[in-house]
């Protein structure tokens, strides 16, 4: 059976018994797996198996942030966060700042984001604006499917690629929290267990999936990209997902390695302030 005809779907990571919700069309690659690929020295041979699951879309949002005339669309990322999402992750970046002196409010104010609100802007609106862009721009559809490859760069590598970039996703500019580990840190400091909670994006948290972040394929693997350091660019996972296999021209953006990374200030991450 073709891929497409069994839009949408859930994939599974076979490695770790992860789930992410993912139409196969558009996102071969669960959060899941990358999240793994960033933990572990080695990863490959993938395999993935596919279960019929619902994947809501949000037409209206997407009508809304990105309709139909290219000539409106961001062309640094596929589309903007909206201002109270990110006034969110404004009070996340505040709450790290207390973590390690004042636990209890920093838990406080993670408490108060609209976490809910986060989580349904990835899944329903985030995750579809590659694929909305590119069919708008005629673009073919990324429908093959093959073994999937990852060898991931270790976390020190990471970790500098993080600070190379200003911890921020080189698409959309927001602040990143770094990857599980840090967020694991973060969450034991503050005694908040649900941040890293959840095996499938329904089940996650908000800022987890906002907030989260690995490298990105500038040009994918899939279209002959390297795993080269001239090809890696910080990316959050909004970003990171919704760009899926698409290539930049394909999409309408920008190469994000033209322009220099905004200045961030003091932020490194949940664990950096």
């Amino acid at each position: 059976m073709a891929l497409q005809e069994l839009e949408p779907s859930l994939r599974r990571n076979s490695h770790s018994g992860e789930c992410s919700d993912f139409s196969p069309r558009q996102f071969p690659i669960a959060t899941s797996a990358i999240e793994n690929a960033d933990r572990y020295s080695w990863f490959n041979n993938m395999t993935w198996v596919l279960y019929v699951s619902y994947v809501p879309k949000d037409v209206l949002s997407l009508q809304k942030h990105l309709g139909d005339d290219e000539s409106a669309w961001p062309k640094q990322c596929l589309i903007e966060v909206p201002p109270e999402i990110r006034a969110d992750i404004d009070l996340v970046v505040k709450a790290a700042g207390l973590a390690w002196t004042n636990p209890q409010i920093s838990r406080s104010i993670v408490g108060g984001v609209n976490a809910e609100a986060m989580k349904r802007w990835f899944i329903d609106v985030a995750l579809w604006s590659g694929s909305w862009r590119a069919e708008r721009r005629n673009s073919p559809a990324v429908t093959k499917t093959k073994r999937s490859i990852r060898v991931p760069i270790r976390q020190t590598q990471l970790q500098e690629l993080f600070n190379q970039d200003g911890w921020q996703c080189r698409y959309c500019g927001i602040p990143i929290g770094g990857n599980r580990e840090h967020f694991k840190k973060f969450a034991r400091q503050i005694e908040m267990p649900e941040l890293i909670e959840g095996r499938s994006d329904e089940a996650r948290h908000g800022i987890y999936l906002i907030m989260m972040a690995s490298y990105d394929h500038v040009v994918s693997h899939s279209r002959g990209g390297t795993d080269g350091t001239g090809n890696l660019v910080t990316a959050c996972w909004p970003c990171q997902f919704g760009k899926y296999k698409f290539e930049l021209l394909e999409l309408g953006l920008e190469d994000p390695r033209l322009r220099k990374p905004e200045n961030s200030g003091n932020w490194k991450g949940l664990c950096g302030n």
